[in-house]
């Protein structure tokens, strides 16, 4: 098991044990994408995923926990394009018995297959999207920078009507992580693979999810977040 420590972050390489079958690389990439908010904070069943037409800018919140480490997130989520959407999210992490860190994100995606399932107002609706994502956190004390970015394709399926519909999801991805400190960096990437149930109620959204970076003894992420719109 990985001890992922925000305090420590820079430094984090020199707290692997040497035998273990992964490289630097890969253990500084599953690092930061473990305390970004690319892999921190929990998937959110997005708009494009319910395929049930457009909705407004919302307020976000989202909480993680992965080990012991756990993961607080606000931001907003608003209209990009046709049918993207873009976010940004403020986040904070901390640990048992260390300093927090300070963390920051973006992400967009937009649909690259909608297809109805059957007929009627609002029919089951099948997704598949893209969604680009891109993390940094840098500990409240102490020295070093973590970079993350994602590209993930979420497939989703939504049912239900407009005062209720629900969308559960699946989003297979790569990361790329790096660790700098020190005046040193190690960087690597690695497969991720996320999934989760969102359940939209006029303009609010509550989700869970659970989301993997795939590496020898690596934890599995839980969390919930919820989307509230103007």
């Amino acid at each position: 098991m990985y001890r992922i420590t925000a305090v420590a972050m820079a430094s984090a390489l020199a707290t692997f044990s040497t035998a273990s079958a992964q490289s630097w690389g890969d253990l500084a990439a599953y690092v930061a994408l473990s305390v970004t908010p690319v892999g921190a904070l929990p998937l959110m069943a997005r708009s494009p995923m319910f395929d049930a037409g457009p909705a407004p800018a919302s307020f976000t919140g989202r909480y993680g926990t992965q080990d012991d480490l756990h993961t607080f997130g606000v931001g907003g989520d608003f209209p990009a394009g046709a049918t993207g959407r873009a976010a940004v999210t403020l986040g904070y992490s901390t640990c048992d018995g260390c300093d927090g860190t300070l963390m920051l994100g973006a992400d967009y995606i937009t649909p690259l297959i909608r297809s109805a399932i059957g007929t009627g107002t609002t029919p089951p609706g099948f997704t598949i999207s893209l969604n680009p994502s891109m993390g940094l956190a840098r500990p409240m004390e102490g020295e070093g920078t973590a970079l993350a970015a994602s590209v993930g394709l979420p497939v989703a399926v939504a049912m239900g009507d407009v005062g209720a519909r629900v969308a559960a999801f699946v989003s297979p991805g790569i990361g790329f992580g790096m660790l700098r400190g020190s005046g040193e960096s190690e960087s690597g990437i690695r497969p991720m693979l996320g999934g989760g149930v969102g359940i939209r109620f006029g303009q609010m959204t509550i989700s869970g999810s659970a989301q993997k970076i795939f590496i020898e003894d690596g934890e599995m992420q839980f969390g919930l977040g919820i989307a509230v719109g103007r």
